[in-house]
C-alpha cells in the first residue's frame, strides 16, 4: 500500500495497531497548506481504512473515540 502514497507512510506499531505516519514540512507553509496537506492525509485513511480493517481487523481510531465516549469509560484510546 506504502508504494502508492504520495505523502506519509502506514506502518505497524510495537501493539500491532497499524498508524499513519504523515509529516508536513518544517517551513514555508502556511494556515491554507496546512489545511490542505491534512485534509489529504484525512482523505487517505479514509480510503485506505475499510482494506486495513478487512485485511487486519480493528476498527478507525475516530470509531474508536465515539465507541468509548473519548475514554471516559477508563479504556484507553489506541496508540498511533
Amino acid at each position: 500500500m506504502n508504494y502508492r502514497m504520495r505523502f506519509g507512510a502506514f506502518t505497524v506499531a510495537g501493539n500491532g495497531d497499524v498508524c499513519y505516519e504523515y509529516r508536513l514540512p518544517s517551513g514555508g507553509t502556511t494556515k491554507e497548506t496546512v489545511k490542505i496537506m491534512l485534509y489529504a492525509a484525512l482523505s487517505t485513511l479514509d480510503e485506505a481504512a475499510p482494506a486495513i480493517i478487512e485485511r487486519w481487523g480493528g476498527q478507525r481510531t475516530g470509531d474508536w473515540v465515539m465507541t468509548h465516549a473519548a475514554g471516559l469509560d477508563g479504556d484507553s484510546p489506541p496508540d498511533g
